[in-house]
């Protein structure tokens, strides 16, 4: 029972998901900061305790190599696409200083933009 009570908790919670994103774009100005972080933390723990309840049904999921392969597969897609050169502002502040004239020292290698400046290597 409580199982099944779950399950429907999970469509529940991927319903307030899906409202709160539709909420956000038409009626921006009722979707206040609180009311859409409220929609969504329940949203999110709804669909968090569908899969908790579920949790003996995947474990054996993981334990394939074809899963293995697609997750190391995602990770990696992650890190190339999140990496600080796919940035857009540091590609074209890169491609800036390659084309222009370079002169001697340090002052004349282009600073990354701040939204990469942490993670970039000098």
């Amino acid at each position: 029972m409580i199982r099944r009570l779950l399950d429907w908790g999970g469509y529940l919670g991927l319903g307030v998901l899906l409202a709160t994103a539709i909420l956000t774009f038409l009626y921006p100005a009722w979707m206040t900061r609180p009311r859409w972080w409220t929609l969504l933390a329940a949203g999110v723990l709804l669909v968090l305790a569908s899969l908790l309840a579920r949790v003996e049904d995947f474990r054996g999921l993981f334990g394939h190599r074809t899963t293995k392969y697609g997750a190391n597969t995602a990770v990696a897609i992650a890190l190339v696409l999140g990496s600080p050169w796919s940035c857009r502002r540091c590609r074209s502040s890169t491609a800036r200083a390659r084309t222009s004239p370079r002169t001697s020292g340090s002052a004349s290698r282009p600073r990354p933009s701040s939204c990469c400046a942490a993670s970039r290597p000098m």
